[in-house]
């Protein structure tokens, strides 16, 4: 059996766990497309990469790129993962200020800097205007009118991705999209910030085809809205970007603030706030999924007493409609009724479980845990904040490693306008 090294990495961030997990497959050349696609559904990651040798002189190594359903062209944090991947297992680029990568939309240049590495939008694949109809879905897709829609364009940069411009923020944070609408597209949400905040434009990305799922963090998706926003000149040459699935994050911050006002009401405002951006059907109905799947030591013997009494009523009432009566349909009803009584508390318990939990989104215990990790990140931010202020005071600057993780930072390379870089 040939075997490979794997790394899996986590991108856009310096603190682990808390970016994108990335899985690299390592000189796989010999592995045919279809156990790169099994491998990458097994990993059930959003991207999987495998490293290859280019075939164009130029390039320092090659890359294709796997989701857990189709082979992209082009995307941003496998870029700058594999990248990395490839210099820690010893790769030397031809220049040692940068890295080219060959992939399907060509070659990508990777900027080496300070240890930090920073790729060069590739050109589009596709851009212009959206035609009526795509917004008129994705107006449907993302619940909101059309009217709300202040700018869109094309921006595939292999992905597929087309973006939508909206007034503010807080509108961008309360999308809670229809994914079943919005396929085969994967949208793009942007608004800008208001002043004083950390970033310039906040940014959503969703991908229905991938679950369907929001993706925290998106490489391509910042990098092809650079070239759009900079380019038409809503944006500055160099601008910050924030994104990150913002539900749960700002229910847990309204949930620890400090003035009473900004907290929840109550329970049911706190279900209303969390209840889940994704419109998932599943197969059983929520209330009976929930019912078969709770731990009630008494749920066997209801549905052995229940499943018994069925069986008599269906003979009865087969026997009473091929005309062998046996003792009139009073029997019959009298049946059905003693076969539906054992089921109505079990069901009247669990009906009501299903409904508060499918509501939410969350358990309790979910809930629970979310905040505690909320308030050790508190106090591990507001400690770094006034590390900052002394540092400050003493003239020292603090570090970017210290910016929160959720922030994506790009640039516009001064010889290439409209292109971005997206930092990990």
């Amino acid at each position: 059996m040939t075997t490979h090294t794997f790394t899996q990495l986590d991108v856009f961030t310096d603190t682990p766990l808390k970016g994108n997990a990335l899985a690299v497959v390592h000189a796989a050349q010999g592995l045919s497309e279809a156990q790169m696609r099994d491998f990458a559904h097994w990993t059930n990651l959003s991207e999987t990469t495998y490293l290859l040798p280019p075939t164009d002189p130029q390039a320092d190594y090659r890359v294709r790129i796997f989701t857990t359903a189709r082979e992209l062209p082009f995307a941003g944090h496998p870029t700058l993962g594999s990248c990395h991947a490839w210099l820690a297992a010893g790769g030397r680029p031809k220049n040692a200020a940068q890295v080219v990568q060959q992939c399907g939309v060509g070659l990508v240049r990777v900027r080496r800097d300070a240890g930090r590495l920073a790729f060069a939008a590739p050109p589009l694949i596709r851009s212009g205007a959206v035609d009526a109809p795509t917004l008129a879905q994705i107006a449907r897709a993302l619940r909101i009118p059309p009217a709300a829609i202040r700018a869109s364009q094309w921006v595939d940069n292999g992905p597929g991705w087309v973006a939508v411009m909206l007034a503010t923020r807080d509108e961008v944070l309360a999308l809670q999209p229809d994914f079943a609408a919005m396929l085969p597209l994967e949208i793009g949400v942007v608004a800008p910030c208001p002043s004083g905040h950390d970033a310039q434009f906040e940014v959503r990305a969703f991908i229905p085809a991938a679950g369907p799922t929001e993706d925290p963090v998106t490489g391509s998706l910042n990098a092809s809205l650079a070239q759009w926003l900079i380019g038409k000149g809503m944006a500055p040459p160099s601008y910050v970007a924030a994104q990150g699935t913002p539900a749960l994050g700002a229910a847990i911050d309204r949930c620890l603030a400090r003035d009473p006002e900004e907290r929840f009401a109550d329970g049911e405002a706190l279900a209303a706030a969390l209840v889940p951006a994704v419109d998932t059907r599943p197969v059983l109905p929520p209330t009976l999924r929930a019912w078969l799947g709770a731990r009630n030591p008494l749920l066997v013997p209801y549905l052995g007493w229940s499943a018994g009494f069925s069986v008599l009523t269906l003979g009865n009432l087969y026997a009473w409609v091929t005309g062998q009566r046996p003792d009139g349909p009073a029997d019959i009803v009298l049946l059905a009724a003693i076969t539906s009584l054992p089921l109505l508390p079990i069901v009247g318990f669990h009906l009501n479980q299903a409904r508060r939990q499918f509501r939410a989104g969350h358990s309790l215990a979910d809930l629970r845990a979310a905040l505690e990790i909320a308030r050790r990140e508190r106090a591990e931010t507001e400690a770094l904040a006034r590390d900052g202020e002394r540092r400050a005071q003493v003239g020292e600057r603090v570090s970017g490693a210290e910016l929160p993780a959720r922030l994506v930072e790009v640039e516009s390379d001064d010889r290439q306008k409209g292109q971005r870089s997206d930092r990990a």
